[in-house]
């Protein structure tokens, strides 16, 4: 999603910059939506104090 979206605003010759952070969460059989949500959040988190442009997978 990320290269998706930086190579439409490249083909698009944008004067801003894009910088996406994403946190990502793998659902477990039985985890609750609130779970999810909390563990994606941290995860996004995680990856905004690792610099722009990050992801991360839990």
């Amino acid at each position: 999603m990320m290269y998706t979206i930086i190579f439409i605003s490249l083909s698009c010759q944008m004067e801003k910059v894009l910088s996406i952070s994403m946190g990502v969460v793998i659902a477990k059989p039985g985890q609750e939506y609130d779970e999810l949500y909390q563990i994606a959040d941290n995860a996004l988190y995680d990856s905004k104090r690792q610099g722009r442009n990050r992801f991360k997978i839990v």
